[in-house]
């Protein structure tokens, strides 16, 4: 049973891997389409409505992605991710895009309190 939690918990990791990788890479090569899914009170805040916030933003999911997918500090890694969906989540405020978030942020939060396992770079390196 425990290899089954492991492969759970792989494929769980991966799979938040690459939605990171996929959301990170989409704001930093077209940063503008992003900026449509700001709310205006987002875009009020100064900096934050602007090209350069977005691209900073995808650049965190892209790192975030990296990490998760090498299993390279893991627990930091689903952190960020988790931070990331947080600001994603109160940016929309309540709909059926926030609900699928609120969902993707409790996958990272797995990520965050699981122990790293044998397909960790880390605990491949003890």
């Amino acid at each position: 049973m425990k290899d089954k939690n492991l492969i759970a918990l792989l494929f769980l990791r991966v799979v938040m891997a690459l939605i990171f990788l996929y959301f990170g890479i989409l704001a930093i090569i077209d940063p503008g389409e992003q900026i449509y899914w700001l709310s205006n009170w987002i875009m009020s805040i100064p900096l934050v409505g602007t090209v350069g916030f977005i691209v900073f933003i995808g650049i965190l999911e892209t790192l975030a992605g990296i990490m998760l997918l090498l299993g390279l500090l893991i627990r930091p890694a689903a952190i960020l991710a988790s931070l990331l969906l947080l600001g994603v989540i109160v940016n929309l405020g309540w709909s059926e895009i926030m609900l699928r978030d609120v969902g993707l942020m409790a996958a990272t939060l797995v990520l965050v309190f699981t122990p790293e396992h044998m397909w960790a770079i880390r605990a491949r390196l003890k």
